[in-house]
């Protein structure tokens, strides 16, 4: 019985955060997830209850209120009538922050008669639905990898998205699998998967050997087979992970020599990965295009060649400025530069302030007080350790592209703050004519 409401709860997270429209569905699965919750939840509140927030959600509301109100506000300087920031600024409310309350609201009904059997249950349960999804998810890239008839089948039942077409240079090692794309998002997507893994194993301590090695190599393939930003978020995460420990360790009089076993185990078990993953290579496809392409920018930023690469690209082409404007027109902000008159650059912080002016520090103020409630308020060391690398992935790669505005990432972190912090609850009203929502 527990397997089946666990597995009840991880169909739903699945369909949430990975935000995949199928052939023939009107929309993404996020926003029919969203869409089905806020329909209950009004007829919750139709029937006489009313739902109780933490007093921090309150703020959060109220930054993303503002957000909303300039981003309808500035749609009359607009150049062009876009709605690509507006889409967005709705589905905060229409569906994430329904289906993120849906959900924690389920998983406590669901765990109801087992919800003191740790004092950080909310917070363990969180991490594993996360982290199952993006195994299951990666489960249908790593076969997609190996199998090209089952690619072909599994590219037919969801609609291509991203640039990774049969035509591309790049389409035999770069796969999609049941996503809609292939790309930096869908690498940084099973980045976070892989870090939850490992926490979930050495911290928590809540799946075992033969599950971690498995599920691990799998998001490992999907990571190296779907783009390079994963693995380089991944690897800053161990450096960064394994300097703090040995800082803290030769912080201590008795231990300066001391490196922690956990540590140890996290570097070897991702070297192991990425031996396994070469071996994978030469028994199925390898390719040395493949692999030059995986450890190419790895390999201009560790000469410092910052020229070249990755980083060479965004540095030459994509640090711009829109064409006529002044500070008075770039501090309002112009929504058509996101989408109908882009400005060609893929840096996220640019193009969110470009297009939405002084109402992207709005929503980016958000996201960082979401983090540091879900940090704050975590119990188990292992949950701080997953919100400070997870905001620390969030706000580099924002770098790159707008990462934070795509609902693959921006689902898991209200997740997780709503798992954490805001816990939602389902109140009766004593008098039903003073009904109100607090």
């Amino acid at each position: 019985m527990k397997f089946f409401k666990t597995g009840f709860i991880v169909t739903i997270v699945i369909f949430f955060i990975s935000a995949i429209t199928f052939t023939g569905f009107p929309t993404y699965t996020t926003r029919l997830i969203g869409w089905f919750f806020l329909i209950v939840l009004t007829l919750i509140l139709m029937a006489g209850y009313k739902i109780k927030f933490s007093k921090d959600f309150k703020f959060v509301v109220l930054s993303l209120c503002m957000y909303f109100a300039y981003i309808i506000l500035s749609l009359s300087w607009a150049d062009k009538f876009d709605l690509s920031l507006l889409n967005n600024a709705t589905g905060i409310f229409l569906h994430l922050i329904p289906g993120c309350i849906g959900v924690y609201l389920l998983h406590r009904y669901v765990n109801r008669f087992r919800y003191y059997e740790v004092k950080y249950f909310d917070e363990v349960s969180i991490f594993l639905y996360i982290q199952i999804s993006i195994f299951v998810i990666s489960i249908f890239t790593s076969i997609s990898l190996i199998s090209p008839d089952i690619r072909v089948l599994l590219e037919q039942i969801s609609v291509q998205a991203g640039n990774v077409t049969p035509d591309h240079p790049q389409y035999d090692y770069r796969v999609r699998g049941i996503l809609n794309s292939a790309g930096a998002g869908a690498s940084l997507f099973f980045a976070i998967g892989l870090i939850i893994s490992f926490y979930l194993f050495l911290g928590f301590k809540k799946i075992n050997l033969t599950y971690f090695a498995v599920s691990a190599l799998s998001i490992t393939l999907a990571i190296l087979s779907t783009g390079r930003t994963g693995l380089i978020a991944l690897v800053m995460v161990v450096f960064v992970h394994s300097s703090l420990r040995m800082i803290y360790s030769a912080s201590k009089i008795l231990s300066k020599l001391r490196i922690y076993a956990s540590d140890l185990i996290i570097i070897l078990s991702f070297s192991g990965f990425l031996f396994l993953f070469v071996v994978v290579l030469f028994v199925f496809r390898f390719d040395n295009e493949w692999l030059a392409w995986l450890v190419r920018d790895f390999y201009y930023m560790i000469t410092l060649q910052f020229d070249k690469g990755t980083i060479g690209k965004l540095l030459e082409s994509h640090l711009v400025v829109p064409q006529n404007s002044t500070i008075v027109s770039l501090i309002m902000g112009d929504q058509s530069y996101y989408s109908i008159n882009r400005v060609p650059t893929d840096m996220g912080y640019l193009r969110m302030f470009y297009s939405g002016g002084v109402s992207s520090l709005l929503y980016y103020f958000s996201l960082l007080f979401i983090f540091y409630q879900s940090y704050r308020f975590s119990i188990h060391s292992s949950s701080k350790d997953v919100v400070k690398y997870l905001f620390l992935v969030a706000f580099i790669f924002e770098i790159k592209e707008p990462f934070m505005i795509d609902l693959r990432f921006t689902t898991i972190y209200f997740l997780i703050y709503f798992f954490v912090s805001a816990k939602p609850e389902i109140k009766k009203v004593k008098n039903y004519r003073d009904f109100q929502c607090s």
